[in-house]
């Protein structure tokens, strides 16, 4: 099996991607992700799903053609993921950051993300302590189905071992099945609430509707707060509406951005420089408030 693990500075090839890719979403304006809460503007979500549905199939693809990944799923323990999902679905609808996009929004200045940063620290210190208690343990060790895959289970760093009777020309059909359902939510799913039509299939039809078209325009709009001054005929208006009208050439912008991100996390995975946002608010907790604490130094480490 074809492994490698690229240097360090590799890393930061691949995080400068994923951060532009996310840039380009609007994700550092927490405007964008409390929208999405809302579910008022599913752009993200959209982009997301499409840079699964080509990343999956080429992931497994090459898996079968004897390429190893560096597989790093966590363990599924039902009732802790499930806990752990609500607190920070919260926190994220309240906030609009997540951990990521918290750095990303001090970089462009945003002042409001300096209490996200609390919050995140906080939160992580938080997990730290109780997972060394009983209720802790019991949060990880309860309903814990370990590391599953689509048709199989992590044993080891490049091995996923697939289920009773399935073999890895299995799983890459499996994910074929996976991508093409990921595909036509994407498709399918309407960009904005009350809108007909997602980016692709917009792009697709080359038609909006008076409303999606008024909704790109306005997105457009609050994407500047704080940034270029937004008046008629200004450099703001120019470059952010050019994206909101449906006949240019960059009408495939958004789509090819997932693209971008889903190949990019392929490459990441196969060389070894896994990006990791969460891991900065427990390096930050370990180094601040837990530097003697078990479970600090492991979270360094991922």
């Amino acid at each position: 099996m074809m492994t490698y693990t690229a240097p360090m500075w590799v890393g930061l090839i691949i995080g400068f991607i994923i951060g532009a890719a996310a840039e380009v979403w609007g994700i550092a304006n927490p405007e964008t992700l409390i929208r999405l809460a809302k579910w008022e503007d599913r752009l993200f979500i959209d982009c997301i799903l499409i840079a699964f549905a080509i990343s999956t199939p080429v992931i497994y693809g090459l898996y079968a053609a004897g390429v190893g990944f560096h597989w790093s799923p966590k363990p599924l323990y039902l009732i802790g993921v499930g806990l752990g999902g609500i607190l920070f679905g919260s926190g994220l609808a309240l906030s609009g950051y997540f951990p990521g996009s918290i750095w990303m929004a001090l970089g462009e200045g945003r002042r409001d993300a300096i209490y996200a940063v609390f919050g995140a620290v906080l939160g992580a210190a938080s997990w730290t302590v109780l997972y060394q208690t009983p209720a802790g343990q019991w949060l990880v060790n309860t309903l814990n189905f370990g590391s599953l895959t689509l048709g199989g289970k992590k044993i080891s760093a490049f091995i996923i071992q697939p289920l009773d009777g399935l073999t890895r020309l299995d799983l890459f059909g499996i994910s074929i099945v996976y991508g093409v359902a990921l595909f036509m939510i994407a498709y399918y799913l309407p960009r904005f609430k009350g809108g007909e039509r997602s980016c692709l299939r917009a792009n697709i039809e080359k038609r909006m509707t008076p409303f999606e078209v008024q909704k790109r325009v306005d997105t457009a709009r609050y994407l500047t707060d704080g940034g270029l001054p937004y008046k008629k005929g200004s450099a703001a208006q120019k470059l952010n509406e050019y994206y909101a009208v449906e006949d240019n050439v960059t009408r495939w912008f958004m789509i090819s951005i997932a693209g971008i991100v889903g190949l990019t996390v392929v490459a990441e995975m196969f060389l070894h420089q896994i990006f990791g946002e969460s891991t900065t608010d427990s390096w930050l907790a370990g180094q601040l408030f837990l530097p003697t604490s078990s479970t600090a130094k492991p979270c360094l480490k991922e």
